[in-house]
């Protein structure tokens, strides 16, 4: 099942928010290449994207909270790290074949809860920790318009 964004997803900084939009379309990617029995090869480089980029975008978000002076950062920066964990686990597995191919070619997943993890990754600790950050990004722009 397609996660597609939803504006209560929605934390109130741009960049933030389209770093958001891009992990739910590899999340998406790699449910599709599973739906599509694509090969074991391009399931890895999906997954080898989805823990770059969510690297990335956590350092990301994690310094817009230090500049919104967010009060529950330091939680949120734990979460993150228990989250790149589990990323990393899942990538690693791939690297070390967690999967075999089957008589078609398609990829058969050592990890079938791959794609339940990543949806459910994505739909709680977006909708129900990020989007807490929303009232500081929106004080912070408007500490900068009265500035």
């Amino acid at each position: 099942m397609t996660v597609m964004w939803q504006d209560e997803m929605s934390v109130g900084n741009v960049k933030v928010d389209n770093d958001h939009k891009y992990l739910i379309s590899i999340i998406n990617t790699i449910e599709a290449g599973m739906d599509c029995d694509v090969s074991c090869e391009a399931l890895s480089a999906y997954v080898s994207q989805l823990f770059d980029y969510s690297y990335k975008h956590f350092q990301r978000e994690e310094k817009y909270q230090a500049e919104i002076d967010y009060p529950e950062r330091n939680g949120h920066k734990k979460e993150h790290a228990d989250l790149m964990e589990q990323i990393k686990q899942i990538h690693d597995d791939f690297q070390n074949s967690a999967y075999d191919t089957d008589s078609s070619g398609a990829c058969e997943l050592k990890t079938p809860h791959l794609v339940h993890f990543l949806r459910e990754w994505l739909m709680t600790h977006f909708s129900n920790e990020d989007v807490k950050m929303k009232k500081y990004f929106t004080a912070s722009k408007l500490k900068a318009v009265k500035s």
